[in-house]
């Protein structure tokens, strides 16, 4: 039996049927992702109760649906199951589909995602793939993504062990990679819902006697913007500061933290 099908170099799905079979290759996506799912709430079993919200409490987290074989065919431009002579050309194959096992976590503050981030970034799930083509993380709050939708998106790469069928033949169980997708959301600020983008592109400079933290009750932490920052960067973050400080006037119980923004 020939190695698996997937896309050297680049965060891709791991198939034994090849690409021109698209609609064997999105069902046998189905199956692995019915294996991988429930390495998927392993994993947030233990990131749940290994970094806590906090009140010390274990962070909750949804387990999203399996996407469908038809959600997943949608994006690979099959409108008609039965039909190929109606494929159109999509924007991705079978194997660029990871989110068919998804989880999502929602946060109360930028705090408790910044914990989230930095330690998933940590992980073996996640060390898999960080230096393979394709965006192992997508962060809509530190894009500027004006939407009041945003999200910080992890694909993260879990073992299963699995075998199918390729015309007729059994392939034996192999142990292949399967990627599955982490959300992390952001609800309501203790300080409204307004701070959000604007301080979350702040609270990545902030340093607590030195060490990149961002704890907004603690009066060590600082928010410095290094003078050599320019372009889009440069005036992404001043903007930043002149909407914090704005929407702090009337509410300086919430923010107080001090900023450093050199000339």
């Amino acid at each position: 039996m020939p190695p698996p099908y997937t896309i050297e170099g680049h965060i891709s799905q791991t198939t034994f049927w090849d690409n021109d079979h698209p609609r064997e290759q999105i069902e046998e996506l189905v199956e692995q992702a019915k294996l991988a799912d429930p390495k998927l709430h392993k994993f947030m079993q233990h990131l749940s109760n290994t970094v806590k919200n906090e009140s010390g409490k274990p962070i909750k987290y949804d387990r999203g649906p399996l996407k469908t074989r038809e959600r997943i065919a949608a994006k690979c431009g099959i409108s008609n199951w039965d039909d190929p002579k109606t494929d159109k050309k999509a924007s991705k194959i079978p194997l660029q589909v990871k989110d068919i096992s998804r989880a999502t976590i929602v946060f109360s503050t930028i705090a408790q995602m910044n914990a989230f981030r930095d330690y998933i970034s940590m992980t073996p799930e996640f060390e898999a793939i960080k230096d393979l083509h394709g965006k192992a993380v997508k962060d809509l709050w530190g894009l500027g993504i004006q939407d009041q939708y945003k999200d910080v998106k992890f694909f993260l790469q879990v073992e299963i062990d699995f075998s199918t069928t390729v015309d007729g033949k059994p392939t034996g169980k192999r142990k292949i990679p399967h990627i599955v997708e982490l959300q992390l959301n952001v609800g309501q600020m203790v300080w409204g819902k307004a701070y959000g983008h604007a301080f979350y592109n702040l609270s990545r400079l902030a340093r607590i006697d030195g060490e990149e933290k961002f704890v907004w009750n603690n009066r060590k932490c600082v928010i410095t913007v290094p003078a050599n920052i320019s372009g889009k960067v440069a005036n992404k973050l001043r903007t930043a500061i002149t909407h914090c400080r704005s929407l702090a006037e009337g509410d300086k119980k919430y923010f107080w933290l001090p900023i450093s923004c050199p000339r």
